[in-house]
């Protein structure tokens, strides 16, 4: 299964963000691990709100554990998070 796992930060954090970045990239690199996707949301004004990774698991189980052991969580970073099953309908997504 294809789940986005969303991270809206409070706000002012963009360069705490910045310095978790080496930290971040090791999470996101983590062997045995399916990303799709991640990246930074951002604001209408460029500053970063959140972190949006798409990646394949097992189950919502899996998925949580993934964001709970995530950097940003790690530093109370996070106004709001979200972990969603995302089924594509469009696109090139294609699951293995």
């Amino acid at each position: 299964m294809l789940f986005a796992v969303m991270g809206f930060f409070k706000p002012k954090i963009d360069s705490e963000a910045v310095e978790l970045l080496p930290a971040l990239n090791a999470h996101l690199g983590q062997p045995g691990l399916s990303i799709r996707l991640a990246g930074f949301l951002k604001d209408r004004d460029g500053n970063r709100a959140g972190l949006l990774v798409c990646l394949e698991s097992d189950g919502f189980a899996a998925a949580d554990a993934y964001l709970k052991e995530s950097p940003f969580v790690e530093h109370d970073m996070y106004q709001r998070v979200e972990v969603v099953e995302l089924c594509l309908e469009v696109g090139a997504g294609q699951l293995r």
